[in-house]
């Protein structure tokens, strides 16, 4: 299987496994991005890590499917998401 790294961040996203493929969720992903981002540099808006999360998502780890056959998932499903947050 495939994990993001490092996995000491992107673990915490992890909502299961299936047929040897880690799956994610998108939205508790972008909430343990937007944080670390956010702890790393604190000049950041929340907008501003928000867009930066997005960005880096889209490009660096969903841009990166096409090349393996087992990458991970980003599921975009709402029951994925803790009660605490509502999906933008």
């Amino acid at each position: 299987m495939i994990y993001l790294e490092p996995r000491s961040i992107y673990d915490q996203a992890i909502i299961r496994t299936e047929n040897n493929v880690v799956v994610y969720c998108y939205y508790k992903l972008v909430d343990v991005l937007i944080d670390n981002a956010m702890k790393n540099d604190n000049t950041l808006t929340y907008d501003e890590a928000y867009d930066q999360v997005v960005d880096h998502i889209d490009y660096n780890i969903e841009g990166m499917r096409p090349n393996f056959t087992n990458w991970p998932i980003l599921e975009r499903d709402n029951d994925c998401v803790s009660e605490d947050r509502t999906p933008d």
